[in-house]
């Protein structure tokens, strides 16, 4: 069954067949017994190990657990099989078919037979985010350049130089659909299992891995129609009582999210969001009451910027032309007020 549920049909024809089969099978798995479950995830991963042997201690960690898999095994073991190394040698393909399988995976699969893999798909989505990263900062580096080898070198510069633009182009076009992919599962994940406990080593991937990112994520407000995979993260991480913690981790993230109330180029959908995070932490903060000061000790450092960005989003036209469409905005300054 599980080359059934890896591989679709190339053809267009085919492939909306092969959707709806890889369902099913995974529908038909999640009906299994936990102790049956091992097995699957073993050769669900094992194409993304560069080697058999790295794949026998996986296969061994896995197996070993079949019998006594409740709330979690050792998936750290099994994590640390996996390089940014071994990954790159995996054709751009083969990673973009496994993140899909395992998006279907958390659609179909319920909590109860999901937790005990959880960490260790988030392990795996996490570090084919971080090599998307290593590659595409490594894109930035890279200058083409070439020997003199007895050939005019100057009139085969530009040739080269176009083909190599080409090839550049499409490869960092590649991983940044694949990186946007990992953050939506990410978000996705956050989402719906806002209560897991996801491994520190997560957490550390996961914002080394979108730092890029996150460093210039006010210029999403600027340029984009609809909030990214990294914002529906963060929008994620500020519903949950567990993960709010983590927001605390950027410095300069909390207060470019309250910063984009200011751009006047920002649309609805990305004002609407930058609203529903500051709620979440409010609602959060109202929930704990004062024994817990978690929330506040990512809201009250940076509640100037979050004044001045609502005062000028209500006072500049733009904000006045959408006033009414925005979602409670007299609650958010209710919520500030006490």
């Amino acid at each position: 069954l599980v080359p059934k549920v890896k591989k679709l049909k190339t053809l267009a024809s085919r492939k909306h067949a092969s959707v709806h089969q890889r369902r099913a099978i995974l529908g038909f798995l999640a009906e299994l017994d936990i102790q049956e479950l091992p097995l699957f995830f073993f050769l669900l991963i094992k194409p993304l190990q560069g080697t058999s042997v790295t794949a026998d201690v996986s296969r061994q960690c896995l197996l070993s657990s079949s019998e006594s898999v409740k709330d979690e095994f050792d998936s750290i073991s099994i994590l640390k099989q996996f390089t940014v190394d071994g990954l790159k040698g995996l054709s751009w393909k083969k990673k973009f078919g496994f993140l899909h399988v395992i998006e279907e995976i958390l659609a179909v699969f319920d909590e109860y037979h999901i937790n005990p893999f959880l960490n260790l798909l988030m392990g795996c989505v996490v570090r084919v985010l971080e090599s998307c990263t290593a590659a595409l900062e490594s894109s930035k580096c890279k200058e083409p350049s070439l020997t003199d080898s007895g050939f005019n070198v100057a009139a085969a510069y530009d040739i080269v130089d176009r083909e190599i633009d080409i090839v550049t182009s499409t490869a960092v076009k590649q991983f940044k659909e694949l990186r946007s992919l990992c953050l939506k599962i990410v978000s996705s994940a956050l989402a719906k299992y806002e209560n897991h406990d996801f491994h520190s080593e997560f957490w550390d991937l996961f914002f080394t891995a979108a730092s890029p990112l996150i460093g210039s994520f006010k210029q999403e407000g600027a340029s984009s129609e609809k909030p990214s995979s990294l914002f529906s993260c963060f929008l994620a991480i500020s519903r949950s009582i567990k993960f709010v913690p983590l927001l605390g981790r950027k410095k300069n993230l909390v207060p470019d999210i309250f910063s984009m109330f200011t751009i006047t180029t920002a649309s609805d959908a990305i004002i609407s969001c930058v609203f529903k995070f500051v709620e979440n932490l409010l609602n959060l903060d109202s929930q704990l009451g004062t024994e817990d000061g978690s929330v506040k000790r990512v809201l009250l450092p940076h509640l100037n910027v979050l004044v001045d960005s609502l005062h000028c989003l209500f006072t500049i036209d733009s904000g006045t032309k959408r006033y009414y469409s925005l979602p409670n905005p007299f609650i958010i300054w209710a919520g500030i007020i006490s």
